[in-house]
């Protein structure tokens, strides 16, 4: 996403490997779909709002499905 054009799950894009750690260290796979529904106003299973064609794919796919996601956060690590 972004600068680096990261695709979760898929490709990291041309990021370098500092920021593929911090990606993964920031959990940032499971936090893509927070960002995406705030950022391009997407309304789980009724709107994509703006959401790229590219980035509902991401939406959808089996490892993010950001609808479950949204429906039932993964529990805060402490």
């Amino acid at each position: 996403m972004g600068t680096y054009s990261i695709v979760p799950y898929s490709s990291w894009g041309t990021a370098p490997f500092a920021i593929q750690k911090t990606w993964d260290e920031s959990d940032c796979n499971h936090q893509i779909c927070e960002y995406m529904q705030r950022t391009f106003n997407v309304i789980p299973h009724l709107s994509w709002g703006s959401l790229p064609v590219r980035l509902q794919r991401v939406w959808d796919t089996p490892q993010v499905n950001c609808n479950a996601q949204l429906e039932n956060p993964p529990l805060l690590r402490r």
